[in-house]
Formats: structure tokens, C-alpha cells, sequence
């Protein structure tokens, strides 16, 4: 990603709607990261992720939740 090869970190704030059954119905950007690129690169992952459900009277229920999503260069891993 050429943001991060810039040295580029962000976070994006996404909110998600989620399924009785743990599946991504809806997710849209909650906070911008201030870079399209991580916005976009957020969304296309969240919408694969599988969560578990919300419990209301002890059944699954759909329901919200904002998540971050964090873009950061692990330097460790970087030296050479």
C-alpha cells in the first residue's frame, strides 16, 4: 500500500451492522482515517469479517457496532 511505504499510519473508525448470525449486512465509515485509500481498504475487510451476535433474551439478534481499524507500520518487523 503506497501510504504505508510513505510511512503513512491511520485508524478508521467503521460501523457495521451485523446479522442474528454474525454476518456483515452493512458497513459504512464512521470516522475517516483522512485518506480514501485506508477508508476503502477498511470497508472491503470489514465486509469479510464474521462476528458473533448480540444476545437479546438469549437469542442472536442484529445489531450495531463502530470498530477501529488501525493502518501502522510494524517497525519491528521493518529493521533489517
Amino acid at each position: 500500500m503506497e501510504l504505508l511505504a510513505r510511512g503513512v499510519e491511520g485508524v478508521v473508525k467503521v460501523r457495521v451492522d451485523v446479522s442474528a448470525t454474525g454476518q456483515v449486512t452493512r458497513a459504512v465509515i464512521d470516522r475517516s482515517s483522512g485518506h480514501r485509500q485506508f477508508d476503502d481498504a477498511a470497508i472491503a475487510a470489514v465486509r469479510t469479517w464474521r462476528f458473533d451476535p448480540a444476545f437479546r433474551n438469549g437469542r442472536p439478534t442484529a445489531s450495531t457496532v463502530v470498530v477501529p481499524v488501525r493502518f501502522r507500520i510494524d517497525r519491528q518487523s521493518a529493521r533489517p
